[in-house]
């Protein structure tokens, strides 16, 4: 599977299907190391997914294995999460958290975020695995 995301629209490859999607996301960092996420995503002909997460930001320090400068990346550590779809609501939060996602800063300017971020899945289900990437380039303004 793959999922390309462009302006608010994006396309999703699974197997020999492809379906588009439109989407919000809206990303808030506060200074106290919180930051909340709110995304949702429709698919044609279907119900939107809405999604908010709440965490904890911080910078990466330099590594050199992963080649990273000092304060180049930021990890998000979701803290708590709420998924609604189809009318069906689901939420769920911890004390420590044990997920988090790494997005490399590729611009970090006044008026406007750019970060940069692939995930590489692994799904086995009835039998059978499947493998692919979430790969976006986000970009962020002022609201």
């Amino acid at each position: 599977m793959s999922t390309t995301f462009n302006g608010n629209s994006g396309t999703e490859i699974y197997d020999l299907d492809t379906t588009h999607f439109t989407y919000t996301y809206y990303l808030s960092f506060k200074k106290d190391g919180s930051y909340s996420l709110d995304f949702s995503q429709t698919h044609e002909g279907d119900t939107t997914d809405y999604y908010k997460y709440q965490g904890q930001w911080s910078f990466i320090q330099k590594n050199k294995s992963g080649d990273l400068k000092n304060k180049e990346s930021i990890l998000l550590s979701d803290m708590s999460g709420i998924f609604t779809s189809g009318g069906t609501t689901s939420s769920g939060s911890v004390s420590v958290p044990i997920y988090g996602e790494l997005f490399i800063l590729d611009q970090l300017e006044n008026e406007r975020l750019v970060m940069k971020f692939r995930s590489d899945r692994i799904s086995a289900y009835s039998g059978s695995t499947s493998t692919g990437f979430v790969e976006s380039e986000l970009t962020f303004i002022p609201k």
